[in-house]
């Protein structure tokens, strides 16, 4: 595989023996074990790249009206990384529309970037610190009233196995079963913002919120969301509070504590859920759907050591929240812990 620069094929599908009339769908598992294959540095970066653009019906279509029109200008690597790294074409239209017909000016970083490894900034973060909001432990949580759109403090209900979530999805799932949030800790600001104003259904292609074999989780995004040629990571101990905060490169190797999902993780979810909230924590307005309690989650994820405890990401929220599925009648609940029998 050539080094990726001046020299880079800017034809994804015969380089890497793809097979162009697949659809994006069908593609992502090879290119997927491509990556897993490739060894770190500039092989592994153009996997990736290849990945980005072709799994992206959108940024796809864009690569190919321009890559089988004989009319015109071949693709450049310097365009290519552009439309790798730009976001979701969801929200990027207008950028990848220029990109049909025209190149771009490439920032001098960008070289720097697929050309040089750069050095990893960790940033190690207290973890103990203000960031986390608990029903349990938060005082003011305990004076204050639930929203009366949200649920009941005491309700007949008991807790379930989180891995059952799908059983709380608005428009599939069963009637009287919700995640209910019981703790909220802040992201760092660099995924907080990027995940506030993404415009994902999920996380997409280029996030991921997934578990450890230490028992912590672990939330990433790439340069997608926030467009700064960066890929930041937040490592999260079993009990909520954040651990250190991690950014490289994008297209880069490691750093070698760059968190890396356990084998043994949940499978996770994203979509309207029936979610409530417990005293102290907050569900962004972005979130809230037609009907109280129908809440839009990026990403929802059943730990895989604790069956009563849910990892969840809101739509325009800023919070890691923790969670408890519990299955109910009447009114949902807002605090697992108060739940009367269901008899």
């Amino acid at each position: 595989m050539p080094a990726i620069g001046p020299a880079q094929p800017v034809d994804y599908y015969q380089a890497l023996a793809l097979n162009p009339s697949a659809t994006s769908e069908a593609l992502l598992p090879a290119l997927n074990q491509r990556v897993a294959l490739s060894p770190p540095g500039p092989e592994r970066a153009y996997a990736e790249q290849a990945r980005a653009v072709l799994a992206d019906p959108g940024k796809r279509r864009v690569y190919d009206q321009r890559l089988h029109n004989p009319h015109a200008k071949p693709w450049t690597p310097q365009e290519l990384h552009e439309l790798a790294v730009a976001q979701s074409t969801r929200s990027a239209t207008g950028f990848l529309a220029q990109l049909k017909t025209a190149p771009t000016r490439i920032l001098a970083t960008v070289a720097g970037v697929l050309l040089v490894g750069l050095v990893v900034i960790i940033v190690a973060v207290s973890c103990t610190g203000g960031g986390t909001t608990d029903v349990a432990s938060n005082p003011d949580a305990s004076n204050s009233k639930p929203d009366a759109n949200t649920g009941a403090g005491d309700a007949s209900c008991e807790q379930i196995q989180g891995s059952l979530v799908e059983k709380a999805a608005w428009t599939r799932g069963d009637p009287g079963y919700a995640v209910v949030l019981t703790q909220a800790t802040d992201l760092p600001t660099p995924i907080a913002t990027g995940l506030a104003e993404s415009n994902f259904d999920g996380l997409g292609t280029g996030g991921k919120l997934g578990q450890l074999q230490d028992k912590g989780v672990f939330v990433v995004i790439d340069a997608w969301f926030n467009r700064d040629m960066t890929d930041h990571a937040a490592v999260f101990s079993a009990d909520g509070t954040l651990r250190e905060s991690l950014k490289r490169p994008t297209m880069s190797s490691g750093p070698a504590n760059w968190p890396k999902s356990f084998d043994l993780e949940k499978d996770d979810t994203h979509g309207y859920h029936h979610i409530t909230a417990g005293q102290g924590v907050q569900i962004p307005a972005e979130a809230g759907g037609t009907k109280p309690g129908q809440t839009y989650a990026l990403a929802i994820l059943p730990d895989a050591f604790d069956d009563d405890v849910v990892w969840v990401l809101l739509r325009g929220g800023k919070q890691l929240y923790k969670g408890t599925l519990v299955r109910f009648r009447g009114e949902a609940p807002t605090d697992p812990r108060k739940c009367t029998p269901l008899g």
